[in-house]
């Protein structure tokens, strides 16, 4: 690790099936400018939440469009962003994996998933408990505010309309 890279903070940001809407954006840009920060996002491609019918190859192209929406969202905020699709649908393995492949070690994990009440919420209490253990990071648990679920009806250039709507709202703050 380079000497200026170790006054910056480094986490694993694991996003659950859904792309992070401006709540949990907004508290990672708060972070990134309140201490040097770098965060790396890892999408598992989970099944999708839309239709009876899906393949693993749509769960693929899900998560790697969310994945590309989120850095291109965080680049234009000037923040440090890299990110990875895991091909499979198991979060707690792909944390443990990035974990173990990561070149210098991570600062904390933040947790993005969907809000309590909604009805396939993934971060069960065992799951949370397990990542506490291993890979034994302090865990930031986010709630994707609002959940913004791909589907036939998703539109990407509206979802980065209403992006570009709160990006003008922190101007405000």
């Amino acid at each position: 690790m380079a000497e200026e890279d170790r006054d910056i903070r480094r986490y694993l940001v694991l996003v659950v099936g859904l792309l992070a809407g401006p709540g949990a954006g907004e508290e990672l840009y708060r972070l990134s400018r309140r201490e040097p920060s770098r965060f790396y996002l890892l999408v598992p491609a989970t099944k999708p939440e839309y239709g009876w019918t899906w393949s693993e190859g749509q769960a693929l192209a899900d998560a790697t469009q969310r994945l590309e929406l989120m850095l291109e969202f965080t680049g234009k905020l000037g923040m440090q962003v890299d990110g990875l699709v895991y091909p499979q649908a198991e979060p707690v393995e792909a944390v443990r994996k990035a974990v173990a492949s990561a070149e210098a070690p991570f600062d904390g994990l933040i947790v993005i998933d969907r809000p309590k009440g909604h009805a396939q919420r993934w971060m069960a209490a065992n799951s949370l408990k397990q990542l506490e253990e291993d890979p034994g990071l302090p865990i930031t648990h986010l709630e994707a505010n609002p959940p913004i679920v791909q589907g036939k009806d998703y539109d990407p250039d509206e979802n980065r309309r209403l992006f570009e709507e709160w990006r003008r709202g922190l101007g405000d703050q």
